[in-house]
């Protein structure tokens, strides 16, 4: 009975310290939502943290009481928005067991699904703007070489079974290249039609096809190393 009776007093007595953990998480995550809501339809350099704190519903010195400082506060956003970004390409990898030609097929079109998507658009923008801040250029670094890792990854569990480290390599490159280009274009030219970006994704997917059909051809898989007995 004594046990049972000093538990509750635990608990009563780490239950409001846990209710402001709690409160404090949700109005983070309030922030970060707004901010990204945001820099989606104004772009990174025009929103400013009071913008921020209003659509989040909250005062301009929470940003300051849960964010140390502006540096915290973009980190914290570029994070969720990387994470959800990559879970994104995640989702578009094909199946496996799947036909080369329609592996191809899945895997671009759903990277075009992602390159249109607000929070893609988001990301980069907060890279291209960023990368030139002092105190945000080593964030943005770190950010795009997680991206780059988990894509490069995404790539070669792909296609690695049939196609060369190296002609993939070549392939994710300008599949890379091309949806970069795109955002940009989109950044500077935000009526830049959905058509024209449909039609360049299907040009980059035929390049991609023939590069990696052809190799297929003459690709030799590496042979296991057996022991001589």
């Amino acid at each position: 009975m004594t046990e049972t009776m000093d538990v509750r007093k635990q608990t009563t007595k780490t239950s409001p310290r846990r209710k402001q953990e709690e409160r404090s998480a949700v109005a983070r995550a309030k922030l970060i939502s707004a901010a990204i809501t945001l820099f989606c339809e104004r772009g990174f350099s025009r929103t400013a943290t009071a913008d921020i704190a209003s659509l989040a519903g909250l005062t301009r010195g929470a940003i300051q009481h849960h964010f140390a400082s502006r540096q915290e506060l973009v980190t914290s956003i570029l994070l969720d928005v990387e994470a959800k970004v990559i879970e994104s390409f995640t989702a578009a990898a094909p199946k496996p067991n799947v036909d080369l030609e329609e592996r191809i097929d899945i895997l671009i079109d759903g990277l075009s699904k992602v390159s249109q998507s607000p929070l893609y658009l988001a990301a980069m923008d907060i890279w291209f703007t960023s990368r030139s801040d002092p105190d945000l250029r080593e964030v943005v670094v770190q950010s795009v070489g997680r991206y780059t890792d988990h894509f490069r990854r995404l790539w070669q569990s792909t296609f690695g079974d049939e196609i060369s480290e190296e002609v993939i390599t070549e392939c994710r490159r300008v599949t890379v290249a091309v949806s970069r280009g795109l955002v940009f274009s989109r950044l500077i030219a935000p009526d830049n039609s959905a058509r024209s970006i449909k039609q360049t994704f299907a040009a980059t997917k035929m390049l991609v096809k023939h590069h990696m059909l052809e190799a297929r051809i003459n690709h030799k898989p590496k042979k296991s190393k057996t022991k001589r007995t």
